[in-house]
């Protein structure tokens, strides 16, 4: 257990020596060591968490995020980072070049392909229907005809960049999100991605998943000293963690849209984003944050592949090396 997520209202946290105690309506319901403790999550209102155990953490670098009922992360609590400002000069000076266009480019790249791998690990399914199968590979084929337009683009000689990356990435997603719906793989009642509304179940489900995705690129970013609200693809504004939205693109299609997909048959029985379909979503998240998967000629955690593609990132601020997004086997 490395990541801890509050989802029930009321819940009370508290220190017991090096160990954290969860209760909720007087009944003891988690226990756990703090030396194996990396994150908090809270994503439901009236948790409350001791001074005790606020210190603890500080002390020990876990960081505690809070999440708004949207899902979105919107204060993180952590102790104190030693870190140098250098790495942060590098980060401001890098995405006022030329080349934070290539950048961006990248990290859209990295996720159509994903989107395309998503699509391609359903298709490969043994009782899928013939004619599922077929629109999910013609889907990932007009995908493929996305991406070979932004690698031919030459990116640093267009003035306005972002709105042609831009539109690029929404070509993708009506292929890739009306696809799904095609076939089968959201609920009945979604009608298309909505980032700001949980009408449906479906996108309540991926608002949710996206809230812990990005919890786990902002601990990344924290501890690689980066600043948070600082992007190249989404621009700065106020409250806005631009560099965790812009690497989490990567990541979103197999670490959070796939297991939507594979949960929507039991989403369709329900009315809501029920506690027990949130303790379902976040049980999925964690196993896959914890599973080992190919990187560079090694198998390992997919929490160690978002460090590093962080730290990855951090040196092409310095001038070191080139960043790839990272790519999943289907």
């Amino acid at each position: 257990m490395k990541h801890l997520t509050l989802s029930e209202q009321g819940s009370f946290c508290k220190l017991q020596g090096e160990r954290i105690l969860v209760f909720n309506k007087d009944q003891m319901v988690f226990e756990g060591t703090l030396n194996r403790l990396k994150t908090i999550s809270i994503v439901k209102q009236g948790v409350t968490l001791t001074s005790n155990l606020l210190v603890a953490c500080a002390m020990r670098g876990i960081q505690i995020f809070i999440l708004d009922y949207s899902g979105k992360a919107v204060c993180s609590l952590q102790g104190g980072l030693h870190r140098t400002a250098k790495v942060r000069e590098s980060q401001f000076k890098y995405i006022y070049t030329k080349e934070a266009s290539n950048m961006a480019a990248r990290f859209i790249l990295a996720k159509i392909k994903n989107q395309s791998a998503v699509l391609k690990y359903f298709a490969k399914a043994k009782n899928r229907p013939e004619n599922e199968k077929i629109i999910l590979h013609a889907a990932s084929q007009k995908m493929a005809g996305i991406v070979a337009n932004i690698t031919e683009t030459n990116w640093i000689k267009l003035q306005d960049w972002r709105f042609t990356l831009l539109g690029f990435e929404g070509s993708a997603a009506r292929i890739y999100w009306e696809t799904v719906k095609e076939v089968n793989l959201v609920c009945s009642d979604f009608e298309g991605r909505r980032p700001r509304v949980n009408k449906d179940i479906t996108n309540s489900m991926l608002n949710y998943a996206y809230s812990i995705l990005s919890s786990w690129v902002w601990q990344a970013i924290t501890n690689a000293g980066l600043e948070l609200y600082a992007g190249i693809l989404h621009t700065s504004k106020p409250g806005k963690p631009s560099l965790v939205l812009d690497l989490m693109e990567e990541f979103r299609p197999w670490c959070a849209d796939r297991i939507i997909f594979k949960l929507h048959a039991r989403a369709q029985k329900q009315n809501e984003l029920t506690p027990a379909l949130k303790k379902t979503l976040i049980g999925e998240m964690a196993n896959l944050y914890a599973k080992p998967l190919p990187y560079h000629k090694r198998r390992i955690s997919l929490e160690s592949i978002i460090q590093r593609q962080v730290y990855h990132l951090s040196a092409v601020f310095s001038g070191e090396g080139k960043y790839k997004g990272y790519l999943f086997k289907w």
